[in-house]
């Protein structure tokens, strides 16, 4: 979405002689690198907590603790995604 709306923002907003540059200082800068790659990181780190569930619903603890924190070595957020599954895990089981 990012990549498009930056891409739109180009054809209708930036006289034509002028968007390639625009494109290639935009895309390039620092802000628009970090941005991209902090989304690179949280996916990647959402695909291991995927992981990490899995190993914890087969009863495979360790294996389940060790790709948590894997995970969390990405980005924080696997630690709130986590935290949620573990909390409404034990709350659903404690309520059968």
């Amino acid at each position: 979405i990012y990549l498009f709306l930056v891409f739109l923002f180009s054809v209708t907003m930036i006289p034509p002689p002028y968007r390639l540059l625009y494109l290639s200082l935009f895309l390039f800068s620092s802000l628009s690198l970090d941005f991209m790659f902090n989304v690179y990181r949280q996916g990647l780190s959402s695909i291991i907590v995927l992981f990490s569930i899995g190993f914890f619903l087969r009863k495979s603890r360790v294996v389940a603790l060790v790709t948590a924190i894997l995970a969390t070595c990405f980005h924080w957020s696997a630690i709130i995604f986590y935290t949620v599954f573990v909390i409404s895990f034990h709350a659903t089981v404690r309520y059968r």
